[in-house]
């Protein structure tokens, strides 16, 4: 669970790798860059669980990374290209060993091992040839689905119609509650989080009697990540909250001890996201400052830093183009880029004539209220 970056030009991956402890980020970055930067070659999403990850790039390719792509093909730890995709693809999440496509129009599919039965053969169409516990193609799951997220042996999938469902090992889905206000949802390798409209956070532990726990209520959250057993919790004011496991300093607190009752880092209004990966987190503010802290063995943080853990949030690099691949933001609009030309150009239509017209109807439009429009549709 890395943190991927990037800045136009370059792909920096930060923090613990699970595709192999003994290639260092600079190798890994080297290799991601050969691979797809220098090549022209465009990421759209990217996504990396405990073991590998998966990346689908601009032209609707889809490759994995790591130790397990051979559940997918014969190669490991080095790129194996799955093939051409459709261009309808809302979001791709891997978990322990199982790859999520979910697509525009709400179906799901799956693919890859499935030693912890998660997925149960009613659940898959009859075609499919699920055999020893491995789903040989892209599967249907589930039809409806506006959401997913993966974790050890475990996925979440929210529904169209509010239905929250929790796929758990050796078990058959189960309906864990039914809420049009959901709205978000995260996981990490045994918890996830789950935001309603509302500003209630809930944090589900399914190894931990299946238990919800609301965490936070009408909070005005900016942005919720999960790292593997830690979150951060960004809201609109700049406030950053953490809880999870501190054994790695991943949460920057004194004590390296766990806490799920999330503890308040600090108030920064000029953070503008955060990542949760392995055991490290990561903050970035708007002039491009990129700080770290949390595991740095064999310096996946900072190279030139020989500290095991760094335990407080410490300054990386500056680079003011520097985006995330990893966490995009959550209030962001996935598929406004889909829309046709003509609908885009036909807003930008109405933007002018009511621009235009405001003078003489002696209507003001807020600028924010134009500005907000234009990110929509550019």
């Amino acid at each position: 669970m890395s943190t991927f970056l990037h800045d136009k030009n370059n792909i920096i991956v930060i923090g613990h790798n699970g595709y192999d402890c003994h290639i260092d980020n600079n190798k890994i970055n080297k290799i991601f860059n050969q691979k797809f930067a220098k090549n022209g070659v465009h990421i759209k999403a990217i996504d990396s669980s405990i073991f590998f990850c998966i990346i689908l790039t601009k032209n609707n390719q889809l490759y994995t990374f790591g130790n397990y792509c051979d559940m997918f093909s014969n190669k490991s730890n080095d790129f194996s290209k799955l093939g051409t995709i459709n261009e309808n693809i809302k979001s791709i999440k891997c978990g322990t060993d199982t790859l999520a496509i979910l697509e525009n129009n709400g179906d799901l599919y799956v693919w890859g091992n499935n030693i912890y039965n998660k997925i149960n053969k009613s659940l898959i169409e009859p075609t499919v040839n699920l055999n020893h516990n491995y789903i040989e193609s892209q599967s249907l799951l589930m039809k409806n689905v506006k959401l997913v997220a993966c974790g050890y042996g475990v996925m979440l999938i929210l529904k169209n119609n509010g239905e929250l469902f929790g796929l758990m090992e050796n078990k058959s889905e189960k309906l864990l509650m039914m809420d049009k206000e959901i709205n978000f949802i995260c996981g990490g390798s045994g918890h996830f989080l789950i935001l309603k409209n509302n500003g209630d956070l809930f944090c589900w532990r399914p190894f931990l009697n299946n238990s919800f726990k609301i965490i936070m209520k009408n909070s005005e959250i900016k942005q919720i990540c999960c790292g593997k057993y830690h979150s951060l919790i960004l809201t609109n004011s700049g406030e950053l909250f953490v809880f999870g496991d501190n054994l790695q300093y991943q949460l920057s607190l004194n004590e390296q001890t766990d806490t799920w009752i999330p503890i308040l880092l600090m108030v920064d209004i000029d953070i503008d996201f955060v990542d949760a990966g392995y055991d490290h987190s990561v903050i970035v503010k708007n002039n491009g400052d990129v700080f770290v802290f949390g595991n740095n063995a064999r310096g996946c943080l900072i190279a030139n830093n020989k500290d095991i853990c760094i335990k407080v949030p410490t300054l990386l690099m500056t680079n003011p183009n520097i985006k995330s691949l990893t966490n995009p933001r959550k209030w962001k609009c996935e598929n406004h880029k889909s829309f046709p030309l003509n609908f885009r150009l036909g807003i930008w239509t109405f933007l002018l004539c009511m621009k235009r017209n405001q003078v003489n109807t002696g209507l003001k439009i807020p600028k924010f209220v134009l500005f907000e429009i234009i990110k929509f549709t550019v």
